[in-house]
């Protein structure tokens, strides 16, 4: 625990990449080796993956912009046994899809956000707060200038609040406010709405405004 191998990339400066990881599967893997994905000395991500699944193939770790020619993927020792095979860069031509989930780096919130005991959530959990004023905020990177269809997914039970306001911006500016029903379709992906980014840094924020509110996952997929 602790050891770690760091793999180096050169990389075209200001170009979108997905990152992905190769390593070889077991049952006495990790089951939550960190692979941290930096921009020269800046931290992007540290992306969690069980070693004990999907071996032998190329598993993506996520797509990220980087601003410098200097980029490099860090796997970390934290428990069990822990591979360093191989890592992939490939040069994103277009707007890709984007999934943030409760779990993933540098989302946010304010207030106390619990793990939920509903099942139905995206990825490994979903959280949820019963204090009016409470807020969860995703960050996305996107390709400024393109046109996002813009989803949410939760988990659904007779306590949720029935509007649940989403409010989805494009950097400091709110591009809209749109509330839901979290009693209804759970664990599954549901339309906000269409918006243009300007900006390579959005966020959607959902508020805590009633019941039990549940901040799970966000989904934006580029329009043709």
């Amino acid at each position: 625990v602790g050891n770690s191998f760091t793999f180096p990339a050169t990389l075209v400066p200001g170009t979108m990449y997905t990152v992905s990881a190769w390593w070889t599967a077991a049952s006495n893997r990790s089951t939550a080796a960190p692979y941290e994905i930096r921009d020269g000395a800046t931290l992007l991500a540290t992306v969690p993956v069980n070693q004990r699944l999907n071996g032998g193939q190329w598993n993506v770790l996520g797509t990220f912009t980087f601003t410098g020619a200097s980029a490099s993927v860090r796997l970390v020792v934290a428990g069990g046994v822990t591979i360093a095979d191989a890592v992939r860069f490939v040069p994103v031509t277009g707007p890709v899809e984007v999934i943030m989930d409760n779990l993933s780096s540098g989302v946010t919130s304010v207030g106390t956000w619990s793990p939920s005991s509903t099942t139905g959530f995206w990825g490994t959990n979903s959280v949820f707060s019963a204090t009016v004023g409470n807020t969860f905020t995703w960050p996305a990177t996107l390709v400024p200038g393109t046109t996002y269809e813009v989803y949410a997914w939760w988990t659904a039970a007779s306590n949720r609040y029935t509007a649940v306001p989403y409010q989805i911006r494009d950097g400091a500016t709110l591009l809209g406010t749109v509330p839901v029903n979290q009693r209804l379709n759970g664990g599954q992906w549901n339309l906000l709405g269409t918006f243009a980014f300007t900006n390579a840094g959005a966020s959607i924020t959902v508020v805590q405004a009633g019941g039990i509110t549940i901040a799970d996952a966000v989904r934006l997929v580029p329009v043709p």
